[in-house]
């Protein structure tokens, strides 16, 4: 945290006190560490974005995989930060490298928005992860425990809470931080899940997307007998567009036991780290 002196330029178009993006960061948790260091309650941020953009829109129905209706380049300067840190924090550069989009939509990550934290991030690192939105795993990569998606008190999470602390239950006020963590068994299937999320979003192409979905296809119509083989009606959906996301192609691509070294031209080494810098150190698991 930087404290702005009234004596430094950035005194008129910045916050009170301004903070760096962590690396793999999700945009959420930036906006809720500015309202916990400057001593708002949750959602004083992007309220203040929205207003500044003319946008009636509610904070907790914005897509924040790919924003499109609060302006990051507002957000940097109110941080004194770059636009290229701040869109760090989301994924529409790998999406629009993925589907060759100049406008991706979120959608393409995962067709349902759901609202998820690891409580061991929020101990350790003080935010959330973007990986929160790798929803076909479902487990905290870098702790291996389920993610949270309920309070103890059965309120679902929501990002900015009405008149709540940021990081806090809107309801009964408990910190994301003490939520239960149980440890989730990390088989197999996760590993590929991880495998196929972690490359698709650092190197995937759009050719990649089409070989799975094709080579997924080709296992369905020679394992006929496969317990995996879904309906027609869903081998039909399979084909449409809104099937064709992240989500549901890691998904099948592991009910069909394929990994991310049968794609052509593909020679991949997963190391199963992954880490996180908060500009003095890095963590890694």
């Amino acid at each position: 945290m930087y404290r702005i002196q009234i004596d430094d330029s950035h005194w008129q178009t910045t916050l009170p006190h301004i903070i760096e993006p962590l690396s793999e960061e999700w945009l959420p948790g930036l906006l809720l560490r500015c309202d916990q260091v400057n001593g708002w309650l949750s959602g004083t941020v992007i309220r203040m974005l929205l207003r500044k953009g003319g946008n009636r829109g509610i904070p907790n129905q914005i897509d924040m995989t790919v924003p499109s209706t609060i302006n990051l380049v507002d957000l940097a300067k109110l941080l004194a930060s770059t636009e290229e840190q701040i869109i760090a924090t989301t994924y529409e550069r790998e999406l629009a490298r993925l589907y060759h989009s100049a406008n991706p939509l979120g959608m393409f990550l995962a067709r349902k928005r759901r609202f998820h934290i690891c409580p061991r991030c929020l101990q350790e690192f003080g935010t959330i992860l973007r990986s929160a939105q790798w929803t076909a795993l479902d487990v905290c990569p870098l702790h291996k425990i389920a993610l949270q998606a309920r309070c103890s008190c059965g309120r679902l999470l929501r990002p900015f809470g009405v008149r709540a602390n940021p990081f806090t239950c809107d309801a009964c006020s408990q910190a994301w931080m003490t939520l239960p963590s149980p440890m989730f068994p990390f088989d197999d299937s996760k590993n590929r899940l991880l495998e196929w999320y972690t490359f698709l979003l650092d190197n995937g192409t759009p050719e990649h997307l089409v070989s799975i979905q094709m080579e997924v296809l080709r296992r369905w119509e020679t394992h006929p007998t496969s317990p995996y083989k879904p309906s027609r009606l869903a081998i039909s959906a399979f084909l449409a567009n809104h099937h064709r996301t992240i989500e549901y192609l890691c998904k099948f691509a592991v009910q069909v036991g394929m990994s991310v070294n049968d794609l052509p031209n593909v020679t991949h080494e997963v190391s199963g780290d992954v880490s996180v810098k908060d500009g003095k150190g890095e963590f890694q698991r």
